[in-house]
């Protein structure tokens, strides 16, 4: 059977992109595919969603605190004071350039080189411009898709088309990305949705709206919060609650919208309940509405071996 390798950030932490990507490998495995993730940092003894066992991981770079990481971490700690650390060939524009330095850069474009697979799959835009560059002819190189095109700059968007005309295949979340990109590209383009596989719980239903994921700007939960703060006394009257699981350094910012625009009652049962435990299972996360109010909760998604770490949010 063909084997498969992803080529990703970071396999270790939380992030929609590393949820996606975690259960298309595991179904690949399951049906017998050899599979092999690349992820470029670690900052965790385990990868943040359970992998089938089959399925072989290799770190370029690990972040966590022990001896044999030390060129690693120094060099991460002093990219910032010295030009002679920057990036040389990764994409101006992408988004988390600041994580990057040329010593994980060359470790990144040696991994690809140097890469014997059957199937080369990119997890980020600027992962696949460097697959485009430096991947072996003979591997089939798919460009995997997890945002919106619009949401790139004007420059990343030219450089991502040029690059993606030496890529075999393309996948995109929406019929909408699948046009624009078409529209430029002789490559085919495939719509591929995110993968859901978890199994439907037979719960009492509730009126109630969830959301989970990183609270920063791209995700648009500042977006959610104005939507809720237009329609709230009708939330109210139809016995809604809220409930947004997640962190990240919007958080503030959503806690003082809510605060300023009153979206909680402020009585002594309905006060905002924000938690901020790194370990926690969705199976101890639960709220009983007992009041005819609607009820906005910021709480920590789903983790078992999260660790805090910088280098662990993924970008999805």
């Amino acid at each position: 059977m063909k084997s498969f390798t992803f080529f990703m950030h970071n396999i270790y932490a939380m992030g929609g992109t590393v949820k996606s990507v975690t259960q298309l490998a595991n179904t690949l495995a399951e049906k017998g595919h050899p599979v092999t993730i690349i992820s470029v940092f670690r900052g965790a003894d385990s990868p943040y969603f359970e992998l089938h066992s089959a399925i072989k991981v290799k770190v370029l770079v690990d972040y966590r605190l022990k001896l044999k990481n030390t060129r690693a971490i120094t060099a991460n700690r002093i990219k910032k004071y010295t030009p002679f650390l920057n990036t040389k060939v990764i994409s101006q524009f992408e988004p988390g350039k600041s994580q990057f330095s040329s010593y994980v850069e060359k470790k990144m474009i040696k991994a690809i080189r140097h890469t014997k697979t059957d199937v080369l799959v990119g997890t980020r835009a600027s992962f696949n411009i460097l697959i485009s560059k430096y991947a072996k002819a003979e591997i089939v190189t798919i460009a995997m898709e997890h945002m919106n095109f619009d949401a790139h700059p004007d420059q990343y968007q030219k450089e991502i088309i040029a690059a993606y005309r030496n890529i075999n295949k393309i996948t995109t979340l929406t019929v909408a990305d699948q046009q624009k990109y078409q529209s430029q590209l002789k490559t085919p383009v495939y719509v591929i949705p995110n993968m859901v596989t978890e199994k439907r719980i037979a719960a009492p239903k509730k009126n109630r709206i969830i959301s989970a994921g990183r609270l920063e700007y791209e995700k648009g939960y500042d977006l959610l919060l104005e939507s809720i703060r237009l329609i709230q006394e009708d939330l109210r009257q139809l016995n809604y609650d809220v409930h947004i699981y997640g962190s990240g350094s919007k958080k503030t910012l959503l806690v003082d919208f809510i605060n300023q625009y009153h979206l909680n009652d402020h009585t002594a049962q309905s006060n905002l309940q924000i938690q901020h435990y790194s370990y926690q299972t969705t199976n101890i996360i639960f709220h009983r509405i007992r009041k005819n109010y609607s009820k906005i909760h910021m709480e920590p998604k789903k983790s078992l071996n999260s660790q805090s770490s910088p280098k662990q949010k993924e970008q999805s």
